[in-house]
């Protein structure tokens, strides 16, 4: 009987040789010896793994392999020939490795330093492909083209290189290039799509490599279009390289801002401020120039308008293009009618991407349909204007070829939407990627099966968007849905969410990206429930963890996947997901964690001694945001340490060489000399927030802060002042002086607490006169008109006019910046009305139809506003946010119609504060006409009360999770907290004020949550029946939904109150008066917050002329019943008294923080920001020797910020908190105080304690 042995080996080895699957051969190598001999003899490629100090022991087996990967061997990173673990000579190790595979043409390799590439080309000079691969720096100590010398001059059969992941300077390539004319000319494959680079090769330089390499036929590069740039790529770069090189086949021509991987804004139109320098003329040139062409990616990052009639060209003068890409192009298919244009006659294409198209509609995606009948793959990115419903129909047209569709960044298209517009398409789709934004996704499975309704309503009878195509198209639909309907309506499963649900049964890669906040589990129900052969998927996670607070879900859903039977090979991808905490965690698993952490890093905040710079190390080379306001000692001049004799100019040239990508800066600029010399450093800036709390020299010159950052920073396009001190003058005449960089601000924000007055009239229309271009403006002004240069109807119709790209505006008095609570009596009326009337308004709101937050707290009276206000859901379709401040009349609510603010049903976040005639019934309309909001704020409105705010918190159920409730008379601590009550399972934020008012007796009454569905709802009073039967039935609907639930569950505590857990409460604000205790707040209905983590606590009041507490305690311990309870902030920065010597009978502020702070230690917190109270007759605001010693009993403490001053030998009494890793003196108010020498304030002071902590050994 034959075995496999008594095959011969020459048909053995034909067979092992036309296996290329890597793990295929692997498998047939473990039948027998005689196979395992045969596959090391035949291999071709191979990827070697393991450590780099075993090369030694390579066997000599692989006689075979031509193509060898070097670059995963381990550690990772390091030196390939030089490892740190061993002594053997590189030339050594190199020469082994060549007798190891003595027929390689083809490698990969990681090359630290070019001796590597040296040591390796001399092995073999014979090799046609090479790929190096680096993401550490490129030392400025090596020469221009170090990197390329020694390739270049040995390998002459070099035609393939590759160094889309090496880092080097692009300065670095074109004279090694023109250096080799000989290798130069017989380079057929050159990719330079590098990612590390902040701005890519200049036009000069891609017109070298060009003219050096004239055979190239494929060609990937990263530029910059950005007209602002010198050495920018325009019209005559495109023409040289078609010129230069007219046999490619392949070219990738990507802008730098293109090349992450970092989801845009949905809500923006596609369209950016500056236009590209390339022309439709050019274009056709262009493609005359290349009549090979086979893939083209042209992605932009500036907008190419008009291109409809130059893609055109494509199908007459590239005829074999089957894969385009491109990003920014705008007009590239008009389908006006319904004959076809644009890239919709390219009808060879097989693969088509477009990215950030500010003008494709429904109309161009079913023109495209029908024109490029070929397409097998379609990626659509950025497009705002686009629905389910085109690309459905798309997806209808193209159902024999589609297989791999990519819907990302599309406003219209959530996740279900996208999985419905792929319906017609789902039993032969192989690979998606889709958004998972959900909307509301839970609510889906109530519709009518999507599939159906889909095919009655817009194929049977086309609505007027497709009928437009004309009679033909009409007919052309109408036979499709002959040939597909039952197809689509057939075997649909209902499943228990009530969404029709049906295999997708040949998707094999699944790709998604979500927000860092949301989460996985909603994926099967927005219809990807049954994927049979699902195998492979890739997760991108990305968004700024810093400032949220803790999930509300334990977890964020992986193991919802589970239900794919197939599924193997995941990506899960959080490198955009900005978590300091995670990355340090992540850093300390081991050395190659470490680095991988460096090289990508991209945000960074320092903190340490400004005199320890000099030690920064260089592995950082990647860091683009830079923080370097909260160094040691804080508010001291950074680059001139009284305790360092080192250069200013010396120490910003070793940040600059440690930071060499940084675009955007934060710092504390003590003086303008700080931000001159940082400046100088990094020229290329777009984002800069300087900081100062110190008072601005009055013998510095007009606009000294600002004149270099605007002169030396031409591409600086984000400002924020918000806590930088000067003077409102300052600003404008710079800003007219550099109309360049004036003109490309989009974000500038002026809302500086610490102005008397704030901005005049004439300074913001020069402001906005200089920045027409701006999409975000935040200044603080001053509407009194009692005051010279008032802001009123002429300067907001200036604002209008002048910038009318706006998104987000904040106009806020400088009276309402003050973090002081009002009178709750008063009326919230003022004195004076503004100069605002309803007519300028509604001009106003006219003017600004982009904008999505508007913040407009006046400070004084608009009376009368509530038609003005109906016309924000008209003018300003996208507007998400508003703030009001003394605004009124905006909902009268005298009927049972909508009016005012109620009918802006688009809101996400709404806040009123000082509004004096709202009521219950105001309340009650907003929350029937504001469906959608998520956060509600009130504060200083007398007339509402607990009825009222707690039928509209039934109304908002499923959407509100924020609430602050402030200064309102009716609504004490515990009336707030039964408004909150129907959302108590899902409110995530909350702020109350501590007004007991009898707190005692709440515990007597009737369950508050029974009480309110009896008496308000199932039997509506006067107040509720005003609406109408209509609002009536509305009503007893949702008591039919939602009673049950109140009311289940609840136990009734010893006090008499019925208490339930609240959830999801994470963060808790509070407002107490100096004199109250905080002890009442579990009986008044926060009892049970199992998952609370964060509090904040306002204490406010004047200590002066107040007798002694009669309690020993302000009640801080009983916060111990929260047991997840980490983070607080206590805020008694309002609080005054007597700092020094209190007069007979009183109590100086040490004793009132003794008071404040006993019982701290009972809590298990890690981290604790503390404001002390202030003397504000001698500016004085310092930790006391009591609160020293009660802090140091808070041994778990990690981080510890005191805003204010402290004795140098009370801070030595936090020595004793075993693991404190970070603390911090921060006078962060103004005016801060100036003497930089008193004992409190000495740099040598804080430099001391500093050292003390870091030489203490920590436990973890």
């Amino acid at each position: 009987m034959a075995t496999i042995n008594d095959i011969p080996d020459v048909i053995l080895s034909n067979i092992f040789a036309s296996i290329s699957d890597t793990r295929t051969r692997n498998s047939l190598s473990l039948v027998s010896r005689k196979f395992m001999l045969l596959d090391r003899a035949t291999r071709v490629s191979l990827t070697l793994r393991g450590n780099a100090r075993d090369l030694f022991m390579i066997p000599t087996c692989f006689r075979s392999v031509t193509d060898l990967d070097l670059s995963f061997l381990s550690p990772w990173g390091h030196s390939l020939l030089s490892s740190p673990l061993s002594d053997t000579d590189p030339q050594l190790l190199a020469h082994r490795l060549r007798v190891a595979f003595p027929a390689v043409t083809s490698l990969t390799v990681y090359a630290r330093s070019p001796l590597t590439i040296e040591i390796l080309v001399q092995q073999w000079p014979g090799l046609k492909r090479v790929k190096l691969v680096r993401w550490h720096q490129r030392l400025a100590s090596w020469p221009i083209g170090e990197d390329f010398v020694c390739l270049l001059e040995q390998c002459e059969n070099l035609n393939w290189l590759d160094l889309s992941t090496f880092y080097y300077w692009t300065e670095d390539l074109p004279p090694v290039l023109q250096a080799c004319p000989k290798v130069s000319a017989s380079l057929v494959h050159l990719n330079l799509l590098t990612t590390s680079f902040a701005e890519g090769f200049k036009s000069q330089e891609i017109k070298e490599i060009t003219t050096a390499c004239p055979n190239l036929k494929n060609f990937l590069v990263a530029c910059n279009f950005d007209p602002r740039y010198i050495g920018f790529v325009g019209d005559e770069t495109l023409l040289a390289v078609a010129n230069n090189c007219p046999k490619l086949t392949l070219l990738h021509l990507a802008d730098t801002s293109s090349l992450t991987d970092v989801r845009g804004d949905p809500d923006n139109d596609g369209f950016t401020s500056e236009d590209a320098m390339v022309t439709k003329g050019t274009l056709v040139e262009f493609f005359s120039g290349l009549p090979l062409l086979q893939e083209l990616v042209l992605d932009v990052g500036r907008n190419v308008r008009d291109t409809s009639m130059a893609l055109e060209m494509l199908n007459s003068k590239c005829k074999d293009l089957r894969v385009l890409k491109l990003g920014q192009f705008h007009g590239i298919c008009l389908a006006n009618e319904s004959q076809l244009d644009g890239i919709a006659l390219c009808s060879g294409l097989e693969e088509l991407s477009i990215k950030n198209c500010g003008d494709l509609t429904d109309m161009g995606l079913i023109a495209i349909g029908r024109g490029c009948s070929k397409l097998s793959r379609f990626e659509v990115q950025g497009c705002k204007r686009i629905t389910e419903k085109g690309l459905r129909t798309m997806a209808c047209l193209l159902r024999n070829t589609l297989v791999k569709v990519k819907i990302s960044c599309c406003k219209n298209l959530d996740a279900a939407a996208s999985l419905r517009s792929v319906e017609p398409i789902r039993d032969r789709i192989q690979w998606l990627h889709i958004d998972c934004v959900w909307n509301g996704w839970e609510e889906i499975g109530n519709s009518e099966p999507v599939g159906l309704s889909f095919w009655h309503n817009q194929v049977e009878e086309p609505s007027s968007l497709f009928s437009l195509m004309g009679s033909e198209y009409d007919h052309e639909m109408r036979r499709k849905k002959c040939k597909y309907s039952s197809d689509v309506s057939d075997g649909y499963i209902l499943e228990n969410n009530g969404f029709w649900c049906k295999k997708w049964d040949r998707l094999q890669y699944l790709s998604l990206w979500i927000g860092v906040s949301e989460l996985l589990t909603p994926l099967a129900a927005a219809g990807l429930l049954n994927c049979p052969n699902l195998e492979e998927i890739r997760i991108k996670v990305e968004g700024d963890c810093r400032g949220r607070s803790k999930p509300s879900e334990r977890a964020f859903g992986l193991s919802s996947l589970a239900l794919y039977p197939r599924l193997s090979k995941m990506q899960l991808d959080c490198s955009e997901t900005i978590d300091t905490r995670t990355r340090n965690s992540l850093s300390l698993v081991s050395r190659k964690f470490m680095l991988l952490d460096r090289a990508t890093r991209v945000s960074l905040t320092l903190r340490g001694n400004a005199r320890d710079l000099f030690m920064i190390p260089t592995c950082f080379r990647s860091v683009t945001d830079l923080d370097l306001s909260f160094l040691s000692p804080w508010g001291h001049p950074l680059l001139s340490s009284p305790l360092s004799d080192t250069d200013p100019q010396l120490l910003a040239h070793r940040l600059r060489v440690a930071f060499p990508a940084v675009t955007s800066l934060t710092v504390y600029a003590r003086s303008p000399l700080t931000i001159k010399i940082l400046v100088q450093q990094w020229p290329g800036l777009k984002r800069v927030k300087l900081v100062r709390w110190h008072q601005r020299l009055a013998s510095w010159p007009i606009g000294e802060d600002f004149v270099c950052l605007l002169e030396q920073c031409e591409n600086l396009n984000w400002l924020d002042l918000s806590t930088f001190y000067y003077w409102t003058e300052d600003l404008p005449p710079v800003l007219q002086a550099c109309p360049k960089v004036s003109a490309s601000l989009v974000h500038l924000n002026l809302l500086t607490t610490s102005f008397a007055e704030g901005f005049k009239s004439q300074e913001i229309k020069e402001i906005t006169t200089a920045c027409p271009n701006l999409k975000n403006f935040l200044v603080a002004c001053n509407f009194d008109p009692r005051y010279i240069g008032f802001v009123g109807d002429e300067t907001l119709l200036a604002v209008a006019n002048n910038c009318p790209k706006l998104t987000l505006l904040h106009l806020a008095d400088t009276s309402s910046l003050t973090d002081v609570r009002g009178d709750p009596d008063n009326e919230g009326f003022t004195s004076e009305d503004a100069m605002v009337t309803k007519g300028t308004l509604v001009e106003f709101f006219s003017g600004l139809p982009l904008l999505q937050e508007l913040v407009l707290d006046v400070g004084r009276n608009v009376r009368d506003t509530s038609m003005a206000l109906e016309m924000l859901n008209s003018k300003c379709k996208d507007l998400r946010v508003l703030k009001l401040g003394q605004f009124h009349g905006i909902c009268l609510a005298n009927e049972s119609q909508l009016d005012g603010i109620a009918l802006c049903s688009g809101l996400e976040e709404l806040s009123i504060k000082n509004c004096g005639d709202l009521t219950d019934m105001g309340l009650i309309a907003i929350g029937r006409g504001c469906s959608k909001l998520s956060r509600f704020e009130v504060q200083g409105c007398k007339r509402i009360t607990e009825k009222g705010l707690r039928t509209m918190a039934c109304l908002l159920r499923n959407t509100l999770v924020k609430v602050k409730i402030s200064c309102c008379k009716n609504l004490d601590a515990a009336a707030s907290l039964r408004s909150v009550e129907p959302i108590r399972d899902r409110i995530q934020w909350l702020h109350i004020d501590c007004v007991w008012n009898g707190w005692e007796e709440i515990g007597n009454s009737e369950p508050v949550g029974l009480s309110f569905w009896h008496n308000q709802v199932e039997e509506p009073s006067s107040l509720f029946s005003l609406m109408g039967s209509e609002y009536d039935h509305e009503m007893r609907r949702k008591k039919c939904k939602y009673s049950s639930d109140v009311s289940d569950g609840y136990i009734l505590e010893n006090n008499g109150f019925w208490c339930k857990k609240w959830d999801r409460l994470q963060y808790l604000s509070l407002w107490i008066g100096v004199s109250e205790l905080l002890t009442p707040l579990a009986a008044a209905g926060l009892l049970n917050c199992p998952n609370l983590e964060e509090i904040r606590i306002k204490v406010e009041g004047d200590c002066r002329g107040r007798s002694k507490p009669s309690e020993r305690a302000f009640g801080l311990s009983s916060l111990a019943l929260y047991p997840r309870l980490s983070k607080m902030q206590l805020d008694c920065s309002e609080t005054i008294g007597y700092a020094l010597t209190a007069p007979s009978g009183q109590m100086d502020l040490s004793l009132w923080e003794r008071f404040f702070l006993n019982g701290i230690g009972e809590l298990r917190l890690s981290e604790l920001d503390y404001w002390p109270p202030q003397d504000r007759d001698v500016n004085h605001r310092s930790l006391s020797l009591p609160a020293a010693g009660l802090l140091a009993e808070c041994l778990e403490l990690r981080k510890l910020f005191i805003h204010g001053t402290a004795h140098e030998h009370f801070m030595m009494f936090l020595l004793k908190i075993p693991n404190l890793r970070d603390v911090q003196l921060r006078e962060d108010y103004y005016p801060a105080p100036e003497n930089d020498m008193s004992t409190e304030m000495r740099a040598g002071s804080c430099s001391r304690f500093e050292a003390a902590l870091n030489r203490r050994h920590i436990l973890d």
